[in-house]
């Protein structure tokens, strides 16, 4: 099986994500809330008071690749690729064209920006808590006009001998959604 990876090296299928951090303000901050502990907090970053959108947005579509394929499906990807004599800026340009297949074609912005908060979760739980994903969410889509229903991530991360699993939901809200009303579409 593709992707297949003993769990005591782990460590090594994460993502590198720090240039996609480097657009970003993270904030950590321990709140008298459920669940206890840190919590986070990100927005974009900015220079002399202007937010470094456009940098934070190439930043993040330069992961969608190992948002939807793990390394070893990239590896096995290349290597059968240039076996067959295709050259390294061919297969990369084939492997980002089905990485992006995979996405919503949905004219329905509010899905279309709810992958890339989806996304954005994928790179925060390997940045932040070092949890490889043990599910793709993308690699299960078989129709990418419909929305799939449950965990938007699944991550892993062992601590000595603790085990922790990662199950996360990501929410994108566009500006001026007041949170307490229904979304457009179920009215």
């Amino acid at each position: 099986m593709v992707g297949a990876q003993p769990m005591e090296n782990y460590e090594r299928l994460l993502i590198d994500c720090s240039s996609l951090f480097q657009n970003l303000q993270v904030i950590e901050q321990e709140f008298e809330i459920i669940p206890k502990g840190n919590h986070f907090g990100l927005s974009v970053a900015s220079t002399d008071l202007i937010e470094r959108r456009e940098d934070f947005v190439e930043e993040l579509v330069d992961t969608v690749v190992d948002w939807v394929f793990s390394k070893a499906e990239q590896e096995d990807f290349f290597s059968k690729r240039s076996g067959e004599g295709d050259s390294l800026g061919r297969i990369s340009e084939k492997i980002v064209r089905n990485a992006k297949k995979r996405f919503r074609t949905n004219s329905d912005p509010n899905l279309i920006k709810g992958q890339f908060g989806e996304l954005i979760l994928f790179c925060c739980l390997q940045q932040l808590f070092k949890a490889v994903p043990l599910l793709r969410k993308m690699p299960i889509t078989t129709n990418p006009k419909l929305e799939r229903n449950g965990a938007d991530a699944i991550h892993y991360k062992k601590d000595g001998d603790i085990h922790w699993f990662y199950l996360g939901e990501s929410k994108c809200y566009a500006i001026g959604v007041r949170l307490n009303q229904p979304h457009p579409s179920r009215r």
